[in-house]
């Protein structure tokens, strides 16, 4: 589950830590699938709210959270943006 692992990310819920999609396999939907199967299963054990963050520049997976429904906090993990999405 990961439920007892600290790596020093502290926010206000679960956070989703480097989704990496293979290269070939980007723009199949499959990173979409992922994140859906990961807030489903948050749903299920009461959360509500799912955190990641990302780089700015080149190579930023910004669109792809932003049209997973990921929005800015306003918060900041080093130079990476923080985001949410409600579940």
């Amino acid at each position: 589950d990961g439920d007892e692992w600290d790596d020093g990310i502290d926010c206000d819920g679960p956070y989703l830590w480097r989704l990496m999609i293979a290269g070939p396999h980007q723009g199949a939907g499959v990173g979409r699938r992922v994140v859906e199967m990961v807030k489903q299963r948050l749903r299920r054990r009461g959360y509500a709210t799912l955190y990641t963050s990302y780089g700015l520049g080149e190579g930023s997976p910004e669109g792809f959270y932003r049209r997973l429904g990921f929005v800015p906090t306003g918060g900041f993990f080093g130079d990476e943006v923080e985001v949410c999405t409600t579940l």
